[in-house]
């Protein structure tokens, strides 16, 4: 409700303040999840709130928690449920992948070594294959966590990744990251909207 009230402080006097306005949204605003619990994604796809998935999730991780989602949204009467599945990937485009590589590889070995103290390490050694020494950029390129590249190579395996998730309804790209340069940055974003985006 906007119920408004007045107040005579010591220091501030006002009238008609309203304390609770109602949501630009009805009956509310949108409300998303981040969670890989199946009680909480169940929850989510019978209330209808959208479904976060981080970019560390592959596709089989995904493609499960959908699968939940759908089945709880619809049996709650909810029409196409995967519109609310939101998925996050770290994409970048350029000319090759070796260009993308060479522009991202320093910036973002520098960013694991502030990462691996955060603990994301831990859950990165999780999901890769076991490897010898410390974990890099080139590991988890070689383990396709960066969608990079040109233009169709990376299309054509967001579409493959797509299909092997299950659908969704939204792809977030990780960005505000520091990496390769600010010109090479809005390059890629560019190539992705005009190249990348009608594809998909």
């Amino acid at each position: 409700s906007n119920e408004q009230f007045n107040w005579d402080g010591k220091y501030w006097p006002a009238k008609d303040i309203v304390a609770t306005p109602t949501p630009y949204n009805k009956p509310h605003m949108p409300i998303a999840i981040a969670s890989t619990t199946d009680a909480t994604i169940q929850m989510a796809g019978e209330r209808g709130y959208i479904s976060l998935s981080a970019y560390l999730e592959p596709a089989s991780g995904i493609k499960k928690k959908a699968d939940t989602y759908a089945r709880a949204a619809r049996a709650a009467g909810r029409k196409d449920p995967l519109k609310n599945l939101t998925v996050a990937r770290l994409i970048y485009l350029s000319d090759s992948v070796k260009d993308a590589a060479d522009d991202l590889r320093a910036d973002i070995n520098y960013e694991m070594g502030y990462q691996k103290a955060r603990g994301l390490m831990r859950i990165i050694k999780d999901i890769l294959p076991p490897t010898a020494g410390e974990i890099g950029f080139d590991d988890l390129l070689d383990a396709g966590f960066y969608y990079i590249g040109d233009p169709d190579s990376v299309a054509k395996r967001l579409q493959e990744f797509y299909e092997a998730s299950g659908g969704f309804g939204t792809l977030l790209l990780v960005t505000g990251k520091d990496w390769a340069t600010r010109e090479k940055r809005h390059r890629s974003l560019r190539l992705f909207m005009e190249h990348v985006a009608p594809k998909l």
